[in-house]
């Protein structure tokens, strides 16, 4: 499933936007809410956050000019997210222990 990425509006009076800055590369990995990238409009900046996690595929290069409601970027989702770290809580109440690695 793919998810267009479209410039909000910011303000009534701004209609057209700068991409200053990708935050992510052409088919990187970005979860929910995470920076994508920096538009720019009358020397204010306003940032581009991810409303899906997935792979992202770049339909504009930083400097383009669009306007509001254009598509800067799709995001397909992979059906499978990125693991988060492996953490463990070890109770040592009860003594030592012993911890084997795997190899």
């Amino acid at each position: 499933m793919t998810f267009d990425i479209r410039v909000p509006a910011f303000a009534e009076t701004i209609t057209q936007v700068t991409l200053m800055e990708k935050s992510k590369k052409e088919g990187e990995f970005v979860r929910e809410n995470e920076l994508l990238g920096e538009v720019e409009a009358d020397k204010v900046s306003f940032d581009v956050l991810s409303s899906h996690e997935g792979l992202v595929h770049w339909l504009i290069e930083e400097k383009d000019v669009i306007s509001i409601g254009d598509i800067i970027c799709t995001i397909r989702y992979t059906g499978a997210s990125v693991p988060p770290p492996v953490t463990r809580v070890i109770d040592l109440t009860d003594g030592p222990i012993e911890i084997r690695l795997k190899k």
